[in-house]
């Protein structure tokens, strides 16, 4: 009688053991290969468009600079031809 009882609470645990294997690596599986493979492309993409910003700010910058610089002499010679 114990030793059936022993046997019962064994398949039980073994079962249950099984079914919480087979939940648990069945959602890793998908993490892994859906989830992981998205991550990666988006972290590309991030980096891909820091560059892109970074590049744009610098162009952008390199204009202002260049406007500023290409204004001031127009405004010395509208200075000169008023005097």
């Amino acid at each position: 009688m114990c030793g059936d009882a022993e046997g019962v609470i064994a398949m039980e645990t073994l079962q249950m053991e099984v079914e919480m294997e087979q939940q648990v690596l069945q959602h890793l599986t998908a993490w892994v290969d859906v989830d992981i493979p998205n991550i990666q492309k988006l972290r590309k993409q991030l980096a891909s468009r820091t560059l892109d910003m970074d590049s744009a700010r610098a162009r952008s910058s390199s204009s202002t600079h260049l406007l500023i610089v290409t204004s001031k002499p127009q405004l010395l010679t509208f200075s000169v031809c008023r005097a």
